[in-house]
């Protein structure tokens, strides 16, 4: 599988993507089972990857396993110095959810509040209104925002789309939760549940 994406990489024009995805674990999607309606990454002591996988380290993104509010977490950390933005990114890796075949969901992050911090959580969708890159409509399109408040609490910012692609359109992944401010995002997991259709 990460063959085949090496491989489309190289076709496409985007080289300077395969060492990020070389270094990626793969998440097989074969290893579960078909028809599920809920994927989910558990990011704790050990990061458990069910359909969502959770990327770690790259050039553009680093998280760190922490511990906060009696719960194993992850932290996100300043990828490099004076930079104003923090990501975190998630790839569909599961075939029922990918490429539109679900496009009705509910997205939940969990995450530790804690600081200040302005939080913006982006998804691959298919509306073609969204051009933030005119050559992928549709991606990064924005899903939620809301600022940590420091209760330091473990809370979870839930939104519903009815529009999700997921085709790994956004750096070759599907979520990215941007985190502004001079703080740093503690956070649990991520879960992505299939809706009815309208």
């Amino acid at each position: 599988m990460k063959a085949l994406l090496v491989a489309w990489l190289q076709r496409h024009g985007h080289a300077k993507h395969i060492k990020g995805v070389k270094a990626r674990p793969v998440v097989d999607p074969r290893i579960l089972p078909p028809g599920l309606t809920e994927i989910r990454v558990i990011c704790g002591e050990t990061v458990d990857e069910r359909g969502l996988a959770f990327e770690r380290e790259s050039a553009v993104t680093r998280n760190v396993p922490v511990e906060a509010g009696g719960k194993h977490a992850w932290r996100t950390v300043r990828r490099k110095p004076g930079s104003r933005f923090r990501y975190v990114y998630f790839t569909v890796a599961y075939l029922d959810f990918e490429s539109n075949a679900k496009p009705a969901c509910r997205i939940i992050l969990d995450y530790f509040d804690e600081g200040d911090a302005e939080v913006t959580i982006v998804y691959d969708s298919t509306d073609p209104k969204v051009k933030v890159v005119p050559r992928t409509p549709g991606a990064w399109k924005r899903g939620i925002r809301f600022r940590l408040t420091n209760t330091r609490t473990w809370k979870q910012a839930t939104f519903d789309i009815n529009d999700a692609r997921f085709a790994h359109r956004q750096n070759g992944r599907d979520i990215r939760v941007q985190v502004q401010g001079d703080k740093e995002l503690i956070f649990g997991g991520l879960t992505i549940q299939a809706l009815e259709q309208e």
